[in-house]
């Protein structure tokens, strides 16, 4: 009897592993470039980068549009469009300020990482 709920139990969790491998997915690594970054409004920044999946599989990457390399809980965040396997996209963001707000986006240090 303590045999057959414990194999319940390991059936149980091994199918959930396979579960969210497939719901996850493999896919990356993403290498990011900036293109082009300008400054626009006051504090504000527009910025072009490209997104490369290196991986062998579609995937999505998770980016953030850091200030200065070093990520933060107000960093822009996003979900990049599905890229086939060695496919590049370039991506277009204009980067404003809340009112009152102390962040400003300097253009020469602005960086984003996709993972």
């Amino acid at each position: 009897m303590h045999a057959t709920v414990f194999g319940g139990i390991v059936l149980g969790v091994v199918g959930f592993f396979v579960l969210a491998r497939l719901a996850v997915g493999t896919s990356g690594p993403f290498t990011t470039e900036v293109l082009t970054a300008s400054v626009v409004g006051s504090g504000g920044a527009a910025v072009a980068f490209s997104i490369t999946n290196e991986g062998q599989s579609v995937g999505k990457a998770d980016c953030r549009i850091t200030r200065d390399g070093v990520p933060r809980p107000d960093d822009v965040a996003f979900r990049a469009p599905s890229l086939a396997a060695g496919e590049s996209v370039t991506i277009e963001r204009e980067l404003i300020p809340e009112p009152d707000s102390p962040v400003v986006y300097a253009p020469d240090r602005l960086s984003v990482i996709c993972g």
